[in-house]
C-alpha cells in the first residue's frame, strides 16, 4: 500500500537504522524510491508498504524518521556535493568569468571527493564476510 509524502520539498535526511527498525516491529517491509536529494510532492508515492495492513502504522511513524525542507543539504545528498562543484567550475569556464584556476581546483576536490568513494568502496567489499554457519 503507498504511503503518500506528508509534506512538499526536498528529501533531506532519513534515518535508515530507525526505517528498518520500524519496518521489522511492524513485520514488514517497506520500500521508499527516493533517497535524499529527490524532489517531493505532498500526497506523491514516499513509499510502499508490504503488507498492506502495515501501511497506516508505518505511515504514522515515518514522519519521525525523515526530514524533507525547502533546500537540498549535503548531509545524505551526496551527489548535491558535485553538482555544486561542476556548477562553480562550469561558471568559471564561461566567457564572461574565465576563471580557470577556479575550474580546475574545482576538478581537483572533484577527484579528491571520488577518489575517497572509491576507496571507501573498495575497502568495504574487501571486507565483508561470509555469514555464520556458511563455508568459506
Amino acid at each position: 500500500m503507498v504511503i503518500p509524502t506528508p509534506e512538499t520539498g526536498y528529501l533531506q535526511f532519513l534515518k535508515h537504522e530507525e526505517l528498518v527498525r520500524l519496518a521489522a516491529a511492524a513485520d514488514a517491509v517497506l520500500h521508499l524510491p527516493y533517497r535524499p536529494g529527490h524532489f517531493l510532492v505532498q500526497g506523491q508515492p514516499l513509499a510502499v508498504a508490504w503488507p498492506p495492513s502495515a501501511a497506516p502504522q508505518l505511515a504514522a511513524q515515518l514522519a519521525r524518521v525523515q526530514v524533507t525542507g525547502p533546500y537540498r543539504t549535503l548531509t545524505q545528498d551526496v551527489s548535491f556535493g558535485f553538482d555544486q562543484r561542476v556548477e562553480i567550475a562550469i561558471r568559471a569556464l564561461s566567457p564572461a568569468v574565465n576563471d580557470t584556476f577556479t575550474a580546475l581546483t574545482c576538478i581537483d576536490w572533484l577527484s579528491r571527493c571520488l577518489c575517497r568513494i572509491t576507496h571507501s568502496w573498495h575497502r568495504s567489499a574487501s571486507t565483508a564476510t561470509a555469514p555464520a554457519g556458511s563455508a568459506s
